[in-house]
Protein backbone atom coordinates (compact mmCIF):
# COMPACT_ATOMS: atom_id res chain seq x y z
CA UNK A 1 0.00 0.00 0.00
CA UNK A 2 1.60 3.24 -1.15
CA UNK A 3 0.93 6.68 -0.93
CA UNK A 4 1.86 9.73 -2.56
CA UNK A 5 1.17 13.36 -1.96
CA UNK A 6 1.50 15.75 -5.42
CA UNK A 7 1.41 19.89 -4.71
CA UNK A 8 2.01 21.83 -7.37
CA UNK A 9 1.21 25.31 -9.69
CA UNK A 10 -1.25 24.08 -12.30
CA UNK A 11 -1.00 25.65 -15.73
CA UNK A 12 -3.91 28.08 -14.51
CA UNK A 13 -1.10 29.32 -11.84
CA UNK A 14 -3.27 27.88 -9.10
CA UNK A 15 -1.96 25.15 -6.53
CA UNK A 16 -3.13 21.68 -6.81
CA UNK A 17 -2.76 18.88 -4.13
CA UNK A 18 -3.20 15.39 -4.95
CA UNK A 19 -3.35 12.13 -3.16
CA UNK A 20 -2.85 8.87 -4.54
CA UNK A 21 -2.93 5.10 -2.78
CA UNK A 22 -1.76 2.58 -4.45
CA UNK A 23 -2.69 -1.37 -3.39
CA UNK A 24 -1.25 -4.14 -4.44
CA UNK A 25 -4.22 -7.01 -4.22
CA UNK A 26 -1.59 -9.43 -4.74
CA UNK A 27 -0.73 -9.43 -1.29
CA UNK A 28 -2.57 -12.18 0.68
CA UNK A 29 -3.07 -9.62 3.85
CA UNK A 30 -4.76 -6.73 1.80
CA UNK A 31 -8.26 -6.23 0.86
CA UNK A 32 -10.60 -3.41 -0.47
CA UNK A 33 -13.58 -3.84 0.74
CA UNK A 34 -17.15 -1.62 1.07
CA UNK A 35 -17.94 0.60 4.20
CA UNK A 36 -21.50 1.58 5.04
CA UNK A 37 -22.75 3.50 7.40
CA UNK A 38 -22.66 1.04 11.38
CA UNK A 39 -21.46 -1.35 8.96
CA UNK A 40 -25.42 -2.17 8.12
CA UNK A 41 -27.10 -2.80 4.72
CA UNK A 42 -29.34 0.10 5.71
CA UNK A 43 -29.25 2.99 4.14
CA UNK A 44 -27.95 6.00 6.30
CA UNK A 45 -25.74 8.70 6.38
CA UNK A 46 -22.14 9.04 8.56
CA UNK A 47 -18.93 10.35 8.14
CA UNK A 48 -15.79 7.68 7.04
CA UNK A 49 -14.20 7.94 10.09
CA UNK A 50 -17.52 6.72 11.84
CA UNK A 51 -18.02 4.16 9.31
CA UNK A 52 -14.31 2.83 10.35
CA UNK A 53 -15.00 2.59 13.71
CA UNK A 54 -17.86 0.65 13.27
CA UNK A 55 -16.60 -1.94 10.57
CA UNK A 56 -13.27 -2.47 12.45
CA UNK A 57 -15.44 -3.34 15.80
CA UNK A 58 -16.93 -5.62 13.16
CA UNK A 59 -14.16 -7.33 11.69
CA UNK A 60 -11.99 -10.14 14.11
CA UNK A 61 -8.50 -10.76 11.96
CA UNK A 62 -8.26 -7.20 9.90
CA UNK A 63 -8.60 -3.65 10.09
CA UNK A 64 -9.18 -0.48 8.29
CA UNK A 65 -5.53 1.25 7.22
CA UNK A 66 -6.94 3.44 4.83
CA UNK A 67 -10.89 4.88 3.32
CA UNK A 68 -12.31 6.97 1.10
CA UNK A 69 -15.96 8.37 0.56
CA UNK A 70 -17.51 6.39 -2.15
CA UNK A 71 -20.75 6.99 -4.30
CA UNK A 72 -23.10 9.80 -5.09
CA UNK A 73 -26.41 9.70 -2.57
CA UNK A 74 -29.62 11.04 -1.68
CA UNK A 75 -30.34 12.65 1.70
CA UNK A 76 -31.64 9.33 2.50
CA UNK A 77 -28.33 8.18 2.27
CA UNK A 78 -29.37 5.59 0.07
CA UNK A 79 -26.43 5.78 -2.82
CA UNK A 80 -26.77 6.33 -6.46
CA UNK A 81 -25.44 3.27 -7.71
CA UNK A 82 -25.07 -0.70 -6.69
CA UNK A 83 -23.46 -1.57 -2.88
CA UNK A 84 -22.16 -5.07 -2.79
CA UNK A 85 -20.85 -6.03 0.83
CA UNK A 86 -19.59 -9.57 1.59
CA UNK A 87 -21.07 -11.10 -1.31
CA UNK A 88 -24.41 -9.75 -0.33
CA UNK A 89 -26.09 -7.45 -2.91
CA UNK A 90 -27.47 -4.58 -1.05
CA UNK A 91 -28.26 -2.71 -4.18
CA UNK A 92 -28.08 -3.51 -8.21
CA UNK A 93 -26.27 -1.32 -10.71
CA UNK A 94 -28.94 1.11 -12.06
CA UNK A 95 -28.70 2.42 -16.15
CA UNK A 96 -26.39 4.86 -16.68
CA UNK A 97 -24.18 3.87 -13.68
CA UNK A 98 -20.65 2.59 -13.12
CA UNK A 99 -19.25 0.16 -10.61
CA UNK A 100 -15.60 -0.17 -8.52
CA UNK A 101 -16.15 -3.93 -7.48
CA UNK A 102 -13.79 -6.82 -5.57
CA UNK A 103 -14.73 -10.55 -7.31
CA UNK A 104 -14.72 -13.38 -5.31
CA UNK A 105 -11.40 -14.09 -6.81
CA UNK A 106 -10.00 -10.96 -4.80
CA UNK A 107 -9.26 -9.04 -7.59
CA UNK A 108 -10.67 -5.61 -9.14
CA UNK A 109 -12.62 -4.31 -11.56
CA UNK A 110 -14.39 -1.50 -13.59
CA UNK A 111 -17.54 -1.65 -15.44
CA UNK A 112 -20.44 -0.32 -16.51
CA UNK A 113 -24.00 -1.78 -16.55
CA UNK A 114 -23.46 -4.35 -19.30
CA UNK A 115 -20.56 -5.74 -17.82
CA UNK A 116 -21.89 -5.49 -13.80
CA UNK A 117 -24.63 -7.41 -15.03
CA UNK A 118 -22.66 -10.17 -16.28
CA UNK A 119 -20.44 -10.82 -13.43
CA UNK A 120 -22.50 -9.19 -10.60
CA UNK A 121 -23.25 -12.99 -8.86
CA UNK A 122 -18.98 -12.72 -8.75
CA UNK A 123 -18.70 -9.51 -6.66
CA UNK A 124 -17.90 -9.75 -3.36
CA UNK A 125 -17.37 -5.87 -2.72
CA UNK A 126 -18.39 -2.99 -4.72
CA UNK A 127 -19.89 0.64 -4.90
CA UNK A 128 -21.07 3.21 -7.77
CA UNK A 129 -20.19 5.89 -9.92
CA UNK A 130 -21.57 8.41 -12.19
CA UNK A 131 -18.96 8.77 -15.24
CA UNK A 132 -16.38 6.75 -16.78
CA UNK A 133 -13.12 8.72 -16.43
CA UNK A 134 -11.04 5.38 -18.69
CA UNK A 135 -12.22 2.66 -20.48
CA UNK A 136 -10.14 -0.56 -21.79
CA UNK A 137 -6.83 2.05 -21.17
CA UNK A 138 -8.64 5.21 -23.31
CA UNK A 139 -10.04 8.60 -21.71
CA UNK A 140 -13.76 8.17 -22.19
CA UNK A 141 -14.53 11.93 -23.48
CA UNK A 142 -18.37 11.51 -23.79
CA UNK A 143 -18.46 11.18 -20.14
CA UNK A 144 -16.17 14.35 -19.18
CA UNK A 145 -18.74 17.40 -20.69
CA UNK A 146 -18.70 18.85 -17.13
CA UNK A 147 -16.02 21.01 -17.16
CA UNK A 148 -16.26 22.47 -13.84
CA UNK A 149 -13.36 22.58 -11.32
CA UNK A 150 -13.65 21.15 -8.29
CA UNK A 151 -12.55 18.50 -5.45
CA UNK A 152 -12.71 14.99 -6.91
CA UNK A 153 -12.34 11.65 -5.44
CA UNK A 154 -11.87 9.09 -8.22
CA UNK A 155 -10.42 5.23 -7.89
CA UNK A 156 -9.03 3.14 -11.00
CA UNK A 157 -7.34 0.02 -12.05
CA UNK A 158 -3.73 -0.31 -13.41
CA UNK A 159 -4.91 -4.40 -13.59
CA UNK A 160 -6.99 -6.68 -11.95
CA UNK A 161 -4.31 -6.75 -9.40
CA UNK A 162 -3.24 -3.21 -8.51
CA UNK A 163 -5.84 -0.42 -7.80
CA UNK A 164 -5.44 3.45 -7.86
CA UNK A 165 -7.39 5.18 -5.80
CA UNK A 166 -7.23 9.46 -6.40
CA UNK A 167 -8.46 12.63 -4.45
CA UNK A 168 -7.93 16.32 -5.75
CA UNK A 169 -8.71 18.62 -2.84
CA UNK A 170 -10.42 22.32 -3.69
CA UNK A 171 -12.58 25.30 -3.08
CA UNK A 172 -9.29 26.38 -0.80
CA UNK A 173 -7.76 29.12 -2.24
CA UNK A 174 -3.81 29.13 -1.63
CA UNK A 175 -4.22 25.05 -1.24
CA UNK A 176 -5.95 23.68 -3.82
CA UNK A 177 -8.35 24.57 -6.70
CA UNK A 178 -9.90 20.91 -7.99
CA UNK A 179 -9.27 19.36 -10.83
CA UNK A 180 -11.92 18.67 -13.87
CA UNK A 181 -13.01 15.08 -14.79
CA UNK A 182 -10.75 15.68 -18.34
CA UNK A 183 -8.19 16.45 -15.94
CA UNK A 184 -8.63 13.08 -13.47
CA UNK A 185 -8.71 11.06 -16.77
CA UNK A 186 -5.37 12.69 -18.41
CA UNK A 187 -3.73 11.56 -14.98
CA UNK A 188 -4.96 8.06 -14.81
CA UNK A 189 -4.08 8.02 -18.54
CA UNK A 190 -0.50 9.48 -17.72
CA UNK A 191 0.02 6.50 -15.09
CA UNK A 192 -0.99 3.42 -17.47
CA UNK A 193 -4.85 3.22 -15.99
CA UNK A 194 -7.16 1.18 -17.92
CA UNK A 195 -10.36 1.68 -15.86
CA UNK A 196 -11.42 4.51 -14.07
CA UNK A 197 -14.54 6.13 -12.55
CA UNK A 198 -15.30 9.14 -11.06
CA UNK A 199 -17.15 8.85 -7.46
CA UNK A 200 -18.47 11.67 -5.22
CA UNK A 201 -16.62 14.68 -4.98
CA UNK A 202 -16.78 18.55 -3.79
CA UNK A 203 -17.84 18.93 0.04
CA UNK A 204 -17.76 14.70 -0.13
CA UNK A 205 -14.36 14.06 -0.70
CA UNK A 206 -12.52 12.50 1.93
CA UNK A 207 -9.17 10.25 2.14
CA UNK A 208 -8.40 8.76 5.63
CA UNK A 209 -5.34 7.41 6.78
CA UNK A 210 -4.87 4.75 10.06
CA UNK A 211 -1.42 6.39 11.74
CA UNK A 212 0.92 4.89 13.63
CA UNK A 213 -0.63 4.77 16.74
CA UNK A 214 -4.00 3.58 15.06
CA UNK A 215 -5.77 6.78 15.16
CA UNK A 216 -7.20 7.97 11.86
CA UNK A 217 -6.34 11.43 10.44
CA UNK A 218 -7.65 12.73 7.14
CA UNK A 219 -4.75 13.43 4.70
CA UNK A 220 -6.81 15.55 2.79
CA UNK A 221 -8.01 19.09 3.60
CA UNK A 222 -12.14 18.24 2.84
CA UNK A 223 -14.03 21.48 1.07
CA UNK A 224 -16.66 21.89 3.77
CA UNK A 225 -16.02 24.52 6.42
CA UNK A 226 -17.35 22.28 9.03
CA UNK A 227 -14.91 19.83 8.02
CA UNK A 228 -15.21 15.83 6.96
CA UNK A 229 -18.93 15.32 5.52
CA UNK A 230 -21.29 12.63 6.27
CA UNK A 231 -21.88 10.49 3.31
CA UNK A 232 -23.59 7.32 2.15
CA UNK A 233 -20.47 4.90 1.53
CA UNK A 234 -17.18 4.38 0.55
CA UNK A 235 -14.40 2.00 0.15
CA UNK A 236 -11.71 0.29 2.87
CA UNK A 237 -8.48 -0.67 2.14
CA UNK A 238 -8.20 -3.43 5.01
CA UNK A 239 -4.89 -5.53 6.43
CA UNK A 240 -4.90 -8.51 8.69
CA UNK A 241 -4.80 -7.40 11.91
CA UNK A 242 -1.74 -10.00 13.03
CA UNK A 243 0.61 -7.20 10.87
CA UNK A 244 -0.30 -3.94 11.99
CA UNK A 245 1.12 -2.47 15.24
CA UNK A 246 -0.68 -2.23 18.23
CA UNK A 247 -1.53 1.81 18.50
CA UNK A 248 -1.99 3.74 22.04
CA UNK A 249 -5.03 4.79 20.92
CA UNK A 250 -8.33 3.20 22.67
CA UNK A 251 -10.70 0.92 20.49
CA UNK A 252 -14.04 2.91 19.82
CA UNK A 253 -12.34 6.47 20.18
CA UNK A 254 -9.56 6.34 18.14
CA UNK A 255 -10.92 8.50 14.83
CA UNK A 256 -10.94 11.61 17.74
CA UNK A 257 -7.48 11.12 18.90
CA UNK A 258 -5.70 13.60 16.37
CA UNK A 259 -6.71 16.93 14.90
CA UNK A 260 -4.81 18.99 12.08
CA UNK A 261 -1.13 20.88 12.18
CA UNK A 262 -1.34 23.93 9.95
CA UNK A 263 2.09 24.42 8.23
CA UNK A 264 2.99 27.30 6.59
CA UNK A 265 4.80 27.10 4.02
CA UNK A 266 3.88 23.50 2.70
CA UNK A 267 5.59 22.37 0.77
CA UNK A 268 8.74 23.42 2.57
CA UNK A 269 12.49 23.58 1.73
CA UNK A 270 14.05 24.88 4.72
CA UNK A 271 11.42 26.59 6.66
CA UNK A 272 7.84 25.74 8.22
CA UNK A 273 5.97 27.33 10.82
CA UNK A 274 3.71 25.29 13.10
CA UNK A 275 0.41 26.81 14.13
CA UNK A 276 -2.33 25.52 15.88
CA UNK A 277 -5.01 28.08 17.18
CA UNK A 278 -5.83 25.92 19.64
CA UNK A 279 -2.36 25.74 21.58
CA UNK A 280 -1.16 28.84 20.74
CA UNK A 281 -0.62 29.96 25.01
CA UNK A 282 0.28 26.81 25.77
CA UNK A 283 4.29 26.59 27.20
CA UNK A 284 3.91 22.78 27.35
CA UNK A 285 3.68 21.10 24.26
CA UNK A 286 5.57 17.82 22.83
CA UNK A 287 6.23 17.17 19.71
CA UNK A 288 7.64 14.37 17.49
CA UNK A 289 9.06 14.19 14.09
CA UNK A 290 9.02 10.76 12.17
CA UNK A 291 9.48 10.10 8.79
CA UNK A 292 7.10 8.34 6.63
CA UNK A 293 7.78 4.74 7.94
CA UNK A 294 7.45 5.87 11.43
CA UNK A 295 11.16 5.73 12.45
CA UNK A 296 11.23 8.63 14.68
CA UNK A 297 14.15 11.57 14.11
CA UNK A 298 13.19 14.41 16.89
CA UNK A 299 11.79 15.09 19.99
CA UNK A 300 10.83 18.35 20.89
CA UNK A 301 9.02 20.21 24.10
CA UNK A 302 8.12 23.65 24.69
CA UNK A 303 5.71 26.26 23.18
CA UNK A 304 4.72 26.66 19.45
CA UNK A 305 8.19 29.35 19.24
CA UNK A 306 10.42 26.99 20.62
CA UNK A 307 8.82 23.70 18.93
CA UNK A 308 9.06 25.89 15.50
CA UNK A 309 12.91 26.75 16.12
CA UNK A 310 13.85 22.79 16.89
CA UNK A 311 12.14 21.76 14.26
CA UNK A 312 13.43 24.29 11.52
CA UNK A 313 17.16 23.54 13.03
CA UNK A 314 16.24 19.84 12.20
CA UNK A 315 14.89 20.56 8.55
CA UNK A 316 17.80 21.52 6.62
CA UNK A 317 19.26 18.38 7.22
CA UNK A 318 16.61 16.46 6.24
CA UNK A 319 16.37 14.20 2.85
CA UNK A 320 13.38 15.45 0.59
CA UNK A 321 10.55 13.25 1.30
CA UNK A 322 7.16 13.12 3.15
CA UNK A 323 7.81 13.63 7.09
CA UNK A 324 4.74 13.16 9.85
CA UNK A 325 4.61 15.68 12.63
CA UNK A 326 2.32 15.33 15.90
CA UNK A 327 2.01 17.63 18.67
CA UNK A 328 0.29 16.80 21.48
CA UNK A 329 -0.86 19.41 24.13
CA UNK A 330 -3.77 20.08 26.66
CA UNK A 331 -6.28 20.21 23.74
CA UNK A 332 -5.62 17.15 22.04
CA UNK A 333 -3.35 15.59 19.68
CA UNK A 334 -2.18 17.07 16.01
CA UNK A 335 -0.71 15.67 13.36
CA UNK A 336 0.17 16.53 9.82
CA UNK A 337 2.51 15.54 7.32
CA UNK A 338 5.34 17.60 6.03
CA UNK A 339 6.80 17.45 2.43
CA UNK A 340 10.00 18.18 2.31
CA UNK A 341 11.28 19.56 -1.29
Amino acid sequence: IEETHLSYISNRGVPIALFFLKVNLKNPNATIEALTPYNDAEFALQKVRSMINYKNESEADRQVVAASNGDYFHWTGEPDGAVHKNGQIIKELPEKKFFFGIRDDGTAMIGDKRIYDNVKTTLEEAISGRFFLMHYGEIMTDHLKDTSIEPRTTVGVLSPEHVVFMWVDGRRTGHSAGLSLRDMASIYDAIGATDAINLDGGGSTTFVMREKDGSYVPHNKPSDAAGERSVGNGLAVMMKSKILETGSAKKGDAHNSAEEVFLYPSPVEDHVNIFIEKEKNNPELTMTLTNANGFHLMRGEGSLEQINEQVNKQISNLEPGIYIIKVKGKNGTYSSRLMKK
